[in-house]
């Protein structure tokens, strides 16, 4: 068993002018795979947003921007899927991003 799951730590050796000097320790936490789906692409009425491994990352927030960079929707779930009614909006191409924790799981232009 490693002394920290899910992290991997590193640190440089580096050589320069005959001298050895080590840069500092930088941590890497190991993504959790998980699989992320939006359907169907393109889309007209309804868009279906789903997660596997969902239990694992928890709470996941996903947004919908338009091209101007505009958030037009928004919607969390501790759930393995969202739904998103998108008729109301104008043809287009959208961003769609999935954020857990502050830190971005997907980001797709469709």
């Amino acid at each position: 068993m490693l002394p920290y799951p899910g992290f991997t730590f590193y640190r440089a050796k580096i050589y320069s002018g005959g001298n050895v000097q080590y840069s500092t320790i930088i941590k890497v936490q190991e993504k959790i795979n998980n699989t992320i789906t939006i359907s169907p692409n393109p889309a007209t009425d309804v868009v279906n947003v789903s997660f596997t491994n969902n239990a694992a990352i928890g709470k996941v927030i996903v947004r919908v921007i338009n091209p101007e960079g505009k958030l037009v929707m928004e919607s969390a779930t501790n759930n393995s899927f969202i739904h998103f009614d998108i008729s109301n909006l104008p043809a287009g191409i959208y961003l769609a991003q999935a954020v857990q924790n502050g830190q971005i799981l997907l980001l797709i232009s469709s």
